[in-house]
């Protein structure tokens, strides 16, 4: 790459690892960079594919900013976790990595650099361009470009987007974040690879069946035969639309008065969604349990599960509930539910904020629900071993074009 950017030396300590010693047989040397491996889903993301790619003979590391995280835990013991000690600065953050990475790229000289996230990918442009090292760098996108909110994360956004075009290649999470990508900031779509998110089909599915844990009414209505319950999980925040979601249900209820809507997550709008429900005259059909221990087993005795989004990347709530073969209605939002499902093929898909056609979707699959075969099938184009082998190509590819 040819981007003049100033280093500063020092900034970082060296890097330290687990110890670790280096495969010297694996085919290919691939390193993640990522601020941390605390919880989150790039974290989560991260480690299955980095443990994928190890069980694949590959030699990966995990390079973070600030160590420890309850997700490196999770790592395989042959995945490296290499902490650049980045110290906390006010007003730099994790762009204070950029020379401790840059001296790791020099030193390690991996084929392969994928920045995890959009603040990783930042620091992982500047770091290769400030370093003599032979590295591949591609960036990942999780959300739809355009979406983004809030004033350091819009900045943070438009430094990536200049950014972008320095990078070798950009994994899009999905076909719609590929086409946002190419429109939104002019990026050649041949430097685009759109790859999914894993997830554990079997381990989900096993989950699905262990009892619920949480004492509250969603607890007694999914252990119900005369009930009909929908089920949702995730940030209550707006980004979700629950207050579509709600209005929703309270058609459904009103045509289907033994239907019960359980809504899990927390979030800043938990109380404007009780006072709407109560508004609706529906909350006592609803249930806000907040976070719960495993989401799984509230999916496997659901009766459907309901998107209602304004906007996600590729929601893996909805690969999840395929997994748990959990019939899904859902918004047709940028980007993720319409490849996901098919196009409607595999559950009705909705525009965004009409609450009479969300009514109208599920009550399509609470009548008519997709068989559970069909939606498992699906779940496995996701599994951490169709993933691995898309990221195993893509890495050859990336090698083999240097």
């Amino acid at each position: 790459m040819s981007l003049d950017v100033p280093t500063a030396e020092g900034v970082a300590n060296d890097d330290t690892s687990r110890g670790k010693v280096p495969d010297a047989n694996a085919r290919y040397h691939v390193a993640f960079y990522i601020p941390s491996m605390g919880v989150g889903g790039a974290q989560k993301v991260t480690a299955t594919i980095a443990n994928g790619l190890v069980e694949a003979g590959h030699r990966v590391d995990i390079v973070v900013s600030y160590g420890g995280g309850e997700f490196t835990d999770a790592l395989d013991d042959a995945v490296r976790v290499v902490d650049l000690e980045t110290p906390r600065l006010p007003f730099v953050g994790v762009l204070a990595s950029v020379p401790a990475l840059r001296r790791y790229l020099n030193e390690e000289q991996p084929d392969v650099l994928i920045g995890a996230m959009m603040h990783a990918n930042v620091v992982s442009v500047l770091a290769d361009a400030a370093s003599g090292a032979e590295t591949t760098v591609a960036l990942t996108e999780h959300n739809t470009v355009g979406v983004r909110h809030g004033r350091k994360e819009a900045l943070t956004a438009r430094i990536a987007a200049r950014l972008y075009g320095s990078a070798d290649s950009v994994i899009a999470v999905s076909e719609g974040v590929a086409n946002s990508i190419a429109t939104e900031l002019g990026t050649d779509p041949e430097s685009i690879a759109v790859l999914y998110n894993p997830i554990e089909v079997d381990d989900i599915a096993a989950a699905a069946t262990h009892p619920i844990a949480e004492q509250t009414p969603a607890r007694e209505w999914l252990s119900d035969p005369s009930l009909r319950v929908l089920f949702t999980v995730g940030r209550l925040e707006a980004a979700k639309d629950l207050p579509t979601l709600l209005r929703a249900f309270a058609r459904v209820h009103d045509e289907r008065p033994e239907t019960r809507l359980v809504v899990a997550g927390t979030g800043s709008k938990r109380d404007e969604l009780e006072s709407l429900a109560s508004s609706l005259g529906i909350r006592e059909r609803v249930c806000f349990p907040g976070y719960v221990e495993n989401a799984y087993a509230y999916m496997g005795r659901a009766d459907a599960f309901v998107l209602s989004s304004r906007h996600e990347g590729l929601p893996t709530v909805l690969l999840e509930a395929l997994a748990c073969g959990l019939p899904i209605a859902s918004t047709d939002c940028p980007s993720g539910p319409h490849e996901i499902l098919d196009g409607g093929e595999l559950g009705p898909l909705v525009p965004v904020g009409d609450d009479e056609a969300l009514a109208e979707a599920i009550g399509k699959v609470l009548d008519d629900p997709v068989e559970d075969a069909r939606l498992h099938s699906r779940a496995e184009d996701f599994s951490v071993q169709a993933v691995t082998t898309a990221y195993e190509s893509f890495v050859a590819s990336l090698v083999d074009d240097r």
